[in-house]
């Protein structure tokens, strides 16, 4: 990950602003994020305001893996912040026009979503994340040398369909005819009791089964063989079709 650190940022805009006036403003960021920033993330969104052009912006479809990426998203969920020793963690997913991907928040930066700050349908600026492979598929992680800044402006979210049969990696919404509703299975795990409904779903494209976890499972027995559903936020895990925590359902 490349270290863009206060003092290198401020090579950046010293032609713009004196020292006394950067530390001013990075003082103003710190106390507007609540504490949440230290300088160097303060230090990226003074440059940020300042000059636009200075972290390239990519589209969610055009992420690969290894990269550094800028880019702007819609919080389609947010979800609970998983603290561990030493640190804590926060998945959020987020959108735009091309596509849908897991935004992964760390330490400081999951306290946005513990505080409120990141909720469901802000807009955010995600500055300097990395990108790997995940348990959703491609992600973009938010560390140390990143940066999320809330309220980034209008930012037109995903709304497509996929095909089923289109379906192979990543975060997608799903809109199918319930072909059949198989029996909730219970499994035992460390950390308790688990569900899971397999339904066999069928679009234009052909049928698929798929595969609804735990509050999910529940939601499915609302719904009728033959009834028309839509499922945001499904994805796409060793071939098979997935919806869980980040997912919902409804009728279509």
């Amino acid at each position: 990950m490349q270290e863009k650190g206060k003092e290198e940022l401020y090579d950046a805009v010293k032609d713009m602003l004196s020292r006394e006036d950067f530390e001013e403003k990075l003082k103003k960021e710190i106390e507007r994020y609540g504490g949440l920033i230290d300088e160097d993330a303060a230090a990226m969104i003074v440059v940020d305001k300042l000059r636009r052009d200075f972290f390239n912006t990519a589209k969610i479809s055009e992420l690969e893996e290894p990269q550094e990426v800028t880019l702007y998203g819609r919080v389609e969920h947010a979800g609970k912040v998983k603290k561990f020793d030493g640190g804590q963690v926060a998945n959020v997913v987020i959108s735009d026009e091309t596509g849908m991907c897991m935004l992964v928040l760390w330490d400081n930066h999951a306290g946005l979503v513990e505080d409120g700050k990141i909720s469901e349908g802000i807009t955010v600026k995600v500055i300097n994340g990395y990108v790997k492979e995940g348990y959703y598929g491609i992600e973009v992680n938010v560390g140390r040398w990143g940066l999320v800044k809330i309220d980034a402006g209008k930012v037109k979210g995903y709304e497509r369909d996929t095909n089923l049969m289109d379906v192979k990696s990543g975060i997608v919404n799903i809109k199918a005819e319930i072909k059949r509703i198989h029996p909730t299975k219970v499994f035992f795990t460390e950390k308790g009791e688990r569900f899971a409904a397999y339904i066999l779903a069928k679009d234009e494209s052909g049928e698929r089964i798929i595969v609804l976890w735990d509050e999910m499972a529940k939601a499915i027995q609302q719904f009728r063989e033959g009834d028309t559903v839509r499922i945001k936020r499904a994805y796409a895990k060793k071939g098979e079709i997935h919806a869980g925590e980040i997912s919902s359902i409804e009728k279509a």
